[in-house]
Formats: structure tokens, C-alpha cells, sequence
């Protein structure tokens, strides 16, 4: 494998989803054991929503399915031959491989996420879309709820009226906005934040927020969370929702890996999707975050649905046909300078 190779891989494995758009992972290749080593840094993943390095070993997973899916398009596979969970790192040895992934490079560069309105899938469409995600996922490792109750769109809603009123939690969100900024000031290693691909009705909340945090965290309290609340729930009226279940013997890293898969798997078939793992992410996995009402509320709405109450954690996206081209969908631009060699 050359250097070429290496950072063309790398290239599309940083269009990986991290938290908070945080970018934590860094890469470094030994020339001489040719192993690849992906490593988190801390500095980066600090999160209140990050307690114990839950959603970076969540998004270390989805690092390695990219890999994987990038390394096969170059004739390569990826073999795991460390994972330390502490560290939050894998290192990586490749192999020759005529075999092909059934996911190409396309694929990744098309995997978006897409906050807009959308047509609510028909039943038909349900169907097809159940149906073909049987090609990767059993019956048992996945939900779709077509249509959500008025109860189902009020619980979405009091999480996150809970998050938007909560100081630490909108820090941690608006925290990349930060982080880019250092980085380019400091080495023009990241990306500007005035470079990254906003739309139109975010330019105000980055605007406001990197130059007015405490006014913004104020407004975001008191005024302006009543259009996001109102614009989610005209958006969950015509979505459907999918769950995928964490199995009882999976790590987080291989959890995220099939989320990966099926995130990739719903854009494949042109379907437009946002995660919102965030609902079910802290009441499993943080719970001590939330209040005793909204814990009850969350296990309310489980436990109508029949979810596997015995899963540790599941995904959530929200899913739909989009309004828009798939090419307007945005996508976080990558870092450039995260790859060194020893």
C-alpha cells in the first residue's frame, strides 16, 4: 500500500458522522509494521453528551465501517487487530482482497443528512424499504414506525425542548463552531467556520453564537427554540421513523459500525434521512441527564411500541422522501491534516 492509497482512504473515512461534528480521530501509519492506527483526541471530544466516550466509540464504529467500505474499492481489506476501548483507538492491518464491498466510495460521498421537510413514505414504499433492508439487517435488529401519534410527536418534542433549554447541552452543540476556528488560527489545519456547508437558516444562530455566546444561549431559551420547536413537529407529522437495536453482545464500536451500514443503506435507495439518536441515546446509555418526567415519558413511549426493552441502546433516524435534489443535501467538509506516518 502506498501513501497515495492511504490518504485517499483516509480521505473518505473523515466524511464519517462524529458528535457534535467534533472530528476527534486522528490517523497515523507505521511504514514499518504497515498498521494503521486510529486514535481519539480528547481535546476534540469533550461533550456533555459524550459522558465516558459513549458517542465516540460509537463514532469510532463508523470509522471502521468507512474503512472498510474505502479499503475494498482500493482492493484491500481491513483486519482489526487492536481495539482498545479506553483509548478509544483501533489499529488496522491491510490485506490484499479481490472481494468487493457491496457499498462503493459513492456511496459514502453520498451519505447525507437531511433536515428538511419530506413527503411521508407511502405504505408501498414502506414495504420496499423493509424489504430491502433485509438484505443486511434481520427482522429483529430494526422498527419502522410509518405514522407517530400526537402522544409519539410530544415526547420527540419535550426532548428536545429539553435540550435546547439546557446551557451545557446547546455549549456542547455549538461547540465545532469553536473548534474549527482555533484549528485554522492556530495552523490552518481546519476548516473556517464561514467555510463550512451552512444553509441559509443557520448563518444567524453561528453568527450570533461565535460572537455572542451568552446572548445566544438566551435567545435560544426564550425566543428562538419556538420556530425550531414548531418546524420539528410539522417535520415529524410527515416522517416515519426507524430504530435499530443494539444487540445484547455487541460493543458501542460495532454498534456503530451497522449504523453506518444502514445510514448508507437508506440514501442508497434515495430515501432522505436525519438521525435523532440523541432521544434514546440518553436515556440508555445517560439517563442521569434527564429529569425523572421525561424518563418516564421516554419509557412510556418504548414500552407502547413494544421495543426491545432488553436492548441496551438503539438508532434513531427520521425518515421521508425529500423535498429537495439529493445533490442540495449538505455534508460536513472534512479536516485536511489528520494523517501522519512514523
Amino acid at each position: 500500500m502506498n501513501s497515495l492509497e492511504i490518504e485517499k482512504i483516509i480521505s473518505y473515512v473523515q466524511l464519517s458522522p462524529t458528535g457534535d461534528n467534533a472530528q476527534e480521530f486522528r490517523y497515523l501509519y507505521d511504514n514499518s509494521t504497515q498498521l494503521l492506527s486510529i486514535v481519539c483526541d480528547f481535546s476534540q471530544s469533550e461533550s456533555f453528551f459524550n459522558p465516558d466516550n459513549k458517542a465516540s466509540l460509537l463514532a469510532l464504529g463508523m470509522q471502521l465501517a468507512s474503512l472498510k467500505i474505502a479499503s475494498s474499492s482500493f482492493g484491500y481489506e481491513v483486519i482489526v487487530k487492536e481495539l482498545n476501548e479506553e483509548k478509544v483507538s483501533l489499529k488496522i492491518k491491510f490485506e490484499n482482497s479481490k472481494s468487493n464491498s457491496f457499498f462503493t466510495l459513492d456511496d459514502l460521498e453520498k451519505r447525507y443528512t437531511d433536515r428538511n421537510p419530506y413527503r411521508q413514505l407511502s405504505s408501498y414504499e414502506v414495504q420496499h424499504f423493509q424489504s430491502s433492508l433485509k438484505s443486511f439487517f434481520s427482522d429483529t435488529d430494526f422498527k419502522i414506525l410509518h405514522t407517530l401519534s400526537k402522544r409519539e410527536i410530544q415526547t420527540c418534542l419535550e426532548i428536545d425542548r429539553w435540550m435546547w433549554h439546557n446551557e451545557n447541552a446547546i455549549n456542547s452543540l455549538f461547540k465545532w463552531v469553536h473548534l474549527f476556528k482555533k484549528n485554522y488560527e492556530k495552523n490552518n489545519s481546519g476548516l473556517y467556520w464561514k467555510e463550512l456547508g451552512v444553509g441559509y437558516k443557520e448563518w444567524p444562530t453561528l453568527f450570533l453564537f461565535k460572537h455572542f455566546p451568552n446572548l445566544s444561549i438566551k435567545l435560544y431559551k426564550y425566543f428562538l427554540y419556538y420556530f425550531i420547536e414548531e418546524a420539528l413537529k410539522k417535520n415529524l407529522k410527515t416522517s416515519s421513523l426507524i430504530f435499530l437495536y443494539k444487540k445484547k453482545e455487541e460493543t458501542l464500536v460495532q454498534f456503530g459500525e451497522r449504523v453506518m451500514y444502514l445510514w448508507i443503506s437508506i440514501n442508497k435507495l434515495n430515501i432522505s434521512c436525519q438521525p435523532m439518536s440523541l432521544y434514546t441515546f440518553i436515556y440508555r446509555l445517560t439517563p442521569e441527564l434527564l429529569t425523572h418526567d421525561l424518563k418516564k415519558d421516554i419509557a412510556e413511549f418504548i414500552n407502547d411500541n413494544n421495543f426491545q426493552n432488553d436492548s441496551e441502546v438503539f438508532w434513531i433516524f427520521r425518515i421521508g422522501k425529500s423535498k429537495r435534489p439529493l445533490h442540495q443535501s449538505r455534508l460536513r467538509l472534512p479536516r485536511i491534516d489528520v494523517l501522519s506516518y512514523k
